[in-house]
């Protein structure tokens, strides 16, 4: 199995593959849980693990969406979707824009989720040059790290550099002006989402020209895990060409 790749439920003859990349510090198995999406969606879901991060601890943690890209393309052997949580939503972003200018199809609808539009700063930029009494904070106030880790000397030494490579992306990344998408896009927001408000959240409409969605969900910035299945739900419903069920009244508030 390719490094880059954690396919919790490999189905070899699906339909499509489901690409999905985490937020700052998260690894591939931050979507495990997505292999439940298998039995209502013909995919084969591969949770991106980047370097760094996971089972990849042991090397630089670095992120070059360049290589994201030459990852992905290796991998696209059929109709693909593209999943990204945070700061994995402007990577997914542009491992679609690379993947579009390197000649191969775009996916069959772009999820970014829990990310102000690319256009618009993020929030707390800069914040991965911060002292570590700090930093520590920022990660604890923005949630999804275990209080265990941060609580513990060990711990943070081992994992905190790894969100603070990929809190340097963030503060690195550029918008690079260029033609708008023509794929379907779709951005979810949390009502109660301090790191991406729903309006700015809304601003991702722009970068594309196909159909745009934004869905509204109750929750924090991690609701992706809180509200799974109403996420879930979601995809079924705009990717009815794959499912397998049939499909569920709104589950996510669309704008």
């Amino acid at each position: 199995m390719s490094r880059w790749f954690l396919r919790p439920a490999p189905r070899a003859d699906a339909a499509a593959k489901l690409f999905c990349l985490p937020y700052a510090g998260g690894t591939a198995a931050t979507f495990r849980r997505w292999a439940a999406l298998a039995d209502r969606l013909d995919v084969d879901v591969h949770a991106v693990e980047l370097p760094g991060h996971g089972r990849r601890l042991g090397e630089p943690a670095a992120i070059d969406a360049d290589a994201v890209a030459d990852a992905l393309a290796a991998a696209i052997d059929r109709p693909y979707v593209i999943f990204g949580h945070s700061l994995g939503a402007r990577l997914a972003f542009e491992v679609s824009r690379r993947l579009r200018d390197g000649g191969a199809a775009e996916p069959v609808r772009l999820y970014v989720s829990g990310s102000p539009g690319p256009r618009l700063p993020r929030v707390g930029i800069g914040d991965s040059r911060l002292p570590p009494a700090e930093f520590t904070a920022r990660v604890a106030r923005m949630g999804g790290t275990p209080a265990a880790i941060l609580a513990d000397r060990e711990l943070r030494e081992l994992f905190l550099p790894t969100i603070r490579a990929d809190f340097a992306w963030g503060d690195g990344y550029r918008y690079r002006p260029a033609p708008p998408l023509s794929c379907p896009l779709s951005a979810f927001a949390a009502t109660a989402d301090p790191e991406a408000p729903v309006g700015q959240v809304a601003t991702w409409s722009t970068e594309t020209t196909g159909p745009f969605a934004l869905h509204r969900f109750d929750g924090d910035h991690f609701f992706l895990h809180d509200r799974f299945a109403e996420l879930a739900d979601t995809l079924v419903r705009e990717l009815p060409e794959l499912a397998t069920t049939p499909t569920v009244p709104n589950a996510g508030q669309p704008a």
